[in-house]
């Protein structure tokens, strides 16, 4: 609705609008936390992380315009996992890191943390792409396209709860394995079959 009426600078000025409402919000609402020993900020790896996951974010943004084969492409999704790897060894020897990969060690933790990020880059790609297939291949203008994921939000509102509830009762794993699984052939089946308005909020729910 933005794109098509104020253009897509109106987006970006709507994000600097609330986040000024949301810090000033924060200033007079949330209360300040005790604070402990002075430790130093990890600035370094603050920076290296930010690197590390914005290029193959643009990489991936940017692949359906000049190629998933392009070398731009290909080098921003590489430079990204070498510069991540840069980090989790910085992080290691930072006495006060910005996130302690040692707790990767711990097999929970790793597989949580895991299927978090399968699933975050699954849904990446999933907001990403499916704009630039309503545009492309259905012909749909902005405000319409971005109506094609509005039933997959509400059913995220919907499946959230209802998976906390089943959690407490069968433990995490279950709705975990079965929400994956859901997603998976749902997007799967995006892929194969996209020609229709109707298929494409189908498979997105």
């Amino acid at each position: 609705l933005l794109t098509d009426h104020g253009g897509v600078r109106a987006i970006f000025w709507l994000g600097l609008v609330l986040a000024v409402a949301g810090g000033a919000l924060a200033a007079r609402w949330v209360l300040e936390t005790p604070r402990g020993p002075r430790q130093r900020i990890d600035v370094p790896g603050g920076v290296l992380l930010v690197i590390g996951v914005a290029l193959p974010l643009i990489g991936v943004s940017r692949a359906n315009v000049i190629g998933w084969s392009n070398v731009q492409t290909i080098g921003l999704i590489v430079v990204g996992a070498v510069t991540l790897v840069g980090w989790a060894a910085l992080e290691l020897r930072m006495p006060t890191p910005l996130l302690d990969v040692r707790l990767l060690a711990n097999p929970m933790a790793r597989m949580t943390n895991l299927a978090a990020v399968c699933i975050g880059w699954a849904m990446f790609g999933l907001f990403i792409l499916t704009p630039e297939l309503a545009n492309g291949r259905l012909g749909l203008d902005a405000t319409s396209a971005g109506l094609l994921l509005a039933p997959g939000a509400l059913a995220m509102l919907v499946a959230g709860p209802v998976a906390t509830a089943v959690g407490r009762r069968v433990g995490d794993r279950v709705p975990l394995c079965v929400g994956s699984l859901v997603a998976g052939v749902g997007l799967v089946c995006l892929a194969v079959a996209h020609a229709h308005v109707a298929v494409v909020v189908a498979f997105t729910v």
